[in-house]
């Protein structure tokens, strides 16, 4: 139990036997030694991959031991200079030194995998490269080759034309040659064809003679030779036969023939193209003679009748063909003749083929030759177009190559410097959510950074802690969802955003609970009140389904039914391994890691418990005067130039959304490059990406170029009430201090804004800028007197009206504040005595009043006074005795006028 606070005396109070009857022990805060050891047992955990390990880890664990210490002191003198209570616990040391490792490890694989993949892309580029060089070697072989082709298929053709030009010579030649044979063939046909057409006549004889030799049988035969004296018919049919066969003539000749076993097929076989004329001549009696007559003979033979029908037919066949041979010899002589004409002819035509398959095998070769050469003329086109896009991609990423290796180094850097980044911006997080913007850089610039460059733990010389832990893109979008402009807002948002604890807003003008819903509004915020009755029902469903949850108007104290949710008492289910439940208390509930919760109080200086700081990073969400005076100045400018105001908004959209689809195109391209398995010119896709990108990246840019061009006048034309702007917001900090004098005085932003606005509406117009500015700025200065002496003690307006003129005059760089301070401090100065000027007035000037004089001597626009006490000694004392006569131009009043400043004389 905490003794802080006024819950552990009432419980006191309330049991008295905690006090009788246990054991108190007072746990104090955990010394420098044990700091050290804790941090090192949790850095002994994490490996860090460097030299020294051993070293580093003692190194960190004592820095981890200052920051924490050094914090401390920061929020004890915070307390003295602002009497704000700011608790520095034991669990903010825990989250810090856990949270280092997870820092450190997450922010080295984002810039690792972002390094590694630029390096990708780069190596990537640079083997496109070689590849495009290796590619125009090669192309430039290919034309070559091209070129050399495309001589070898001129000659190819010349040799082709000069074949056809031959062949076509040769095919006349052949082609009147064979009309030449063809009519030599005609003429051989029409001697062939009469001959044939004599013989012909003839021939039914000779086919019937043959027959009726085929039906003579041997006794037919036999008949005919058994005749010792045969009839005179068949003795001269006889005789006739012997002549034909070119025997004796005589009837015992006869008998020998018959008597041959072949008789019949002599007289088949007979040649009857060899009878010559004297055979014919001595066969012209038989022939004659009218008895030899077949149908005459088969009265007495028919062997002699068929015998005498095949020798009438022979006779008759030698008499035509003795007309018919010298036909038959032309024609034989012609055949021959055309037989020669024809060989000569195929021999012209197996020429002319041959000519013919030379200029089909020097046309298919021609045409291979071509087809080669296409093929290559292709491949070459081919590889012209491909070196054609690879030089466009290098050109293309030129200017990226340029950025990316400018990106590497920046990544290098940051990498070597991490480990002291990682610290300053873990130490950021867990200790600087309750300090003040002033605070915060003393502390990080003038105490951490100088101990972390003792120790030799490399760090950004110019660390910030907003651009170390997140992008300009993402700061855009937060400005955009109603984040003042200021650093120290963007540095909260990020408390907010990246604590591992819930964030619990000091926000007295509201602007965290703003942003928030804002921010959150599309994820599905439940807003709720710890007024409402039902509100743990809307908190646990938020648990449940993973939706944002915001809690305002928190007080002094939290509710012990949130305990579970600020300390995360989360475990995983039981029965499954993926599952998580929140102990609520007796109950167990699912929950969704995508739960957020959020905390905001209203209070300007809450006086929250240690155990309060221990569950929830507290984020002082006060507004600055820098964000304060944004603010004010887009409302002027929307009252004053609605037009004006809408078209800056517009552009601040347009530009953060041209940004972030710059950003996205890169990391597409980026990705592609990484992805990418090979030669980059062989993945369409990065063509495609390329070229998707530099038409978008041109219109990004010229809509970009268009947007901030267009920022920069309207920003111009927005200067002008500037004055306005930083008028509104000096006072209303003016109303602000009025709680110093009394927590009573208290007065909000949303009421502030309204009184302003209504300043701008019932204020003088005027034509001229200048004059409507001053015109303004009166009347709103008198209005925020007004409202504020409303709530004053009557003592006190004197106080507010002097505190406006100041706050003024300090906004004009018209006050030097050691004067100031001077003038507020001047009865509680503490006094140096060895280093004071001696009194030169000793009678008439007190020791005090010297005091206070002698210290302003010490300022460099007063250090003249001690001259003018030699120079004007009687003066001084009458001025010192009489009040009037501070008024008269005396030569000392006039010297003072001249020699002193604004503040003093006004």
């Amino acid at each position: 139990m905490s003794p802080f606070g006024e819950t552990f005396r009432n419980y006191i109070r309330m049991y008295p036997a905690l006090v009788n009857c246990t054991t108190v022990i007072n746990f104090s805060e955990w010394p420098h030694e044990a700091l050290i050891d804790v941090a090192h047992y949790f850095l002994a955990k994490f490996n860090f991959e460097l030299e020294h390990k051993e070293i580093i880890h003692r190194t960190l664990a004592n820095l981890c031991a200052f920051i924490h210490l050094s914090s401390k002191t920061l929020a004890i003198r915070m307390k003295d200079e602002l009497r704000r209570e700011i608790y520095i616990t034991p669990t903010n040391y825990l989250q810090f030194v856990r949270n280092y490792s997870r820092l450190f490890e997450g922010e080295k694989a984002k810039i690792q995998h972002e390094y590694n993949r630029l390096q990708m892309g780069i190596i990537k580029v640079a083997e496109t490269r070689e590849k495009v060089a290796e590619i125009s070697l090669e192309l430039e072989k290919k034309k070559v080759l091209v070129a050399q082709l495309q001589r070898e298929c001129e000659d190819f053709l010349g040799k082709i034309v000069e074949q056809k030009n031959s062949a076509s010579e040769r095919e006349r030649q052949v082609q009147a040659f064979g009309v030449r044979i063809g009519e030599e063939e005609i003429r051989c046909q029409t001697i062939a064809a009469a001959a044939h057409e004599e013989l012909t006549e003839v021939e039914p004889l000779l086919i019937k003679a043959n027959e009726a030799l085929e039906q003579l049988t041997k006794r037919d035969i036999g008949e005919v030779k058994a005749y010792v004296h045969p009839p005179s018919q068949v003795e001269k049919v006889m005789k006739a036969l012997m002549i034909l066969k070119g025997k004796e003539d005589t009837w015992e000749e006869a008998k020998k023939d018959l008597a041959n076993v072949d008789f019949i097929k002599t007289l088949i076989k007979f040649p009857k193209d060899d009878i010559t004329d004297r055979t014919l001549r001595r066969m012209q009696p038989f022939i004659s003679d009218m008895e030899l007559v077949p149908e005459k003979l088969k009265t007495v033979s028919s062997a002699a009748s068929a015998l005498c029908t095949w020798i009438r037919a022979i006779e008759s066949y030698a008499r035509v063909y003795r007309i018919v041979q010298p036909k038959k010899e032309r024609y034989h002589k012609a055949l021959f003749e055309l037989n020669e004409k024809q060989n000569l002819l195929e021999q012209s035509k197996n020429e002319l083929l041959n000519i013919q398959n030379k200029i089909e095998k020097l046309r298919l070769d021609y045409e291979l030759k071509i087809k080669e050469k296409d093929t290559l003329q292709r491949n070459a086109d081919e590889t012209a177009m491909f070196l054609d896009r690879a030089t466009k991609l290098l050109d293309g990423v030129a200017e990226k190559r340029t950025i990316w290796d400018m990106t590497s180094n920046k990544l290098k850097e940051n990498l070597d410097n991490l480990l002291g980044n990682s610290l300053l911006a873990c130490a950021f997080l867990s200790y600087m959510g309750p300090f003040l913007s002033n605070y915060r850089d003393e502390i990080i610039h003038q105490i951490w950074e100088k101990e972390l460059m003792r120790n030799g733990i490399h760090f950004k010389t110019d660390f910030n802690f907003a651009n170390f832990m997140t992008t300009p893109s993402v700061i855009r979008e937060w400005n955009i969802q109603g984040l003042p402009h200021d650093n120290f807002s963007t540095e909260n948002a990020i408390l907010a955003t990246r604590t591992l604890s819930y964030p619990l807003f000091i926000d007295p003008q509201s602007q965290a609970t703003k942003w928030i819903r804002q921010m959150e509004k599309s994820n599905g915020l439940k807003i709720i009140d710890l007024q409402i009755g039902d509100y743990m029902k809307i908190i646990e469903e938020c648990i449940k389904l993973g939706r944002p949850c915001l809690c305002q108007n928190i007080h002094d104290d939290i509710p012990q039914t949130l305990n579970p949710i600020l300390i995360k008492s989360i475990k995983k289910h039981s029965d499954t391994n993926s599952n998580l439940i929140l102990q609520l208390g007796d109950r167990e509930i699912d929950y969704n890691p995508s739960f957020r919760f959020y905390l905001s109080t209203r209070l300007s200086n809450p006086r929250y418990k240690p155990e309060i700081y221990s569950k929830v990073n507290i984020i002082n969400f006060a507004i600055k005067e820098q964000g304060l005076e944004e603010q004010l100045l887009g409302i002027v400018v929307r009252k004053e130039k609605p037009d004006l105001e809408n078209s800056k908004d517009n552009c601040i959209v347009n530009i953060a959304n041209k940004h972030k689809e710059k950003e996205i195109l890169e990391e597409e391209f980026l990705r592609l490059l990484s992805e990418t398995e090979g030669s980059l010119l062989e993945n369409v896709k990065v063509f495609q990406a390329l070229d998707l990108s530099k038409q978008s990246q041109k219109d990004i840019d010229e809509t970009l170029k268009i947007n901030e061009d267009l920022e920069i006048k309207i920003d111009l034309m927005r200067e002008n009430y500037r004055l306005v702007a930083q008028r509104a917001a000096v006072l209303f900090f003016v109303l602000q201090d009025l709680t110093s004098i009394d927590p009573m005085y208290q007065y909000s932003l949303d009421a502030y804004i309204q009184l302003f606005i209504l300043s701008i509406e019932k204020s003088p117009r005027s034509l001229k800028l200048n004059e409507r500015i001053e015109k303004l700025n009166d009347y709103h200065t008198y209005a925020v007197y007004k409202y504020g002496c409303r709530g004053l003690f009557e003592r006190h307006k004197l106080l507010f009206s002097f505190h406006i003129c100041t706050k003024l005059m300090d906004a004009e760089n018209r006050i030097i504040h050691e004067e100031y301070q001077f003038f507020i401090r001047a009865n509680t100065l503490t006094i140096d005595r060895e280093t004071q000027f001696s009194n030169p007035f000793p009678t008439w000037l007190n020791e005090t009043r010297w005091d206070q004089m002698s210290e302003l001597i010490r300022l460099p626009d007063y250090r003249f006074l001690r001259d003018s006490f030699d120079q004007f000694p009687k003066d001084w004392k009458e001025w010192y005795a009489t009040i009037l006569i501070r008024t008269q131009k005396t030569a000392m009043y006039e010297t003072l006028f001249q020699l002193t400043t604004s503040f003093i004389t006004n």
